[in-house]
């Protein structure tokens, strides 16, 4: 699921900061996500919670709930994944055509979801049986 050939090659993202690539990850939607040092030592040290969740990216990424559009910049897409009463969102921004984990963090519903901001034709991506009405 991970691939590590483009490991320790840099790409500029979207604030114009350098980063570094530990392993990109195929998704549902075809294309890749990039995973870099740089993003997630920020879930580090701003998402700790989150960060206990690290080593779950690649399956979240290769196998998540859903993935909607962010409505506010629909060029980034949220990847959500059950874990009991929450939701581990991994937000993946695009950059010159490079699509790149940007942070990840927990959250309690869909965002845009509850307030009809996006509506279920705006869904990217739904796993089978899965429940997301009860995410508003």
């Amino acid at each position: 699921m991970r691939d590590l050939s483009e490991q320790g090659q840099t790409f500029l993202d979207r604030s114009g900061e350098e980063n570094t690539i530990i392993y990109s990850v195929p998704t549902p939607l075809g294309y890749r996500v990039y995973i870099s040092r740089q993003r997630l030592q920020h879930v580090r040290d701003r998402h700790r919670s989150a960060a206990q969740r690290a080593k779950d990216i690649p399956h979240i990424l290769a196998h998540p709930d859903i993935i909607v559009p962010d409505y506010d910049q629909p060029d980034t897409h949220l990847y959500y994944k059950t874990y009991g009463r929450r939701l581990l969102a991994i937000i993946v921004h695009v950059h010159l055509g490079r699509r790149y984990l940007a942070t990840m963090h927990w959250d309690m519903n869909i965002k845009g979801l509850g307030r009809k901001r996006i509506v279920s034709s705006d869904f990217l991506h739904v796993r089978g049986g899965f429940k997301w009405k009860k995410w508003r």
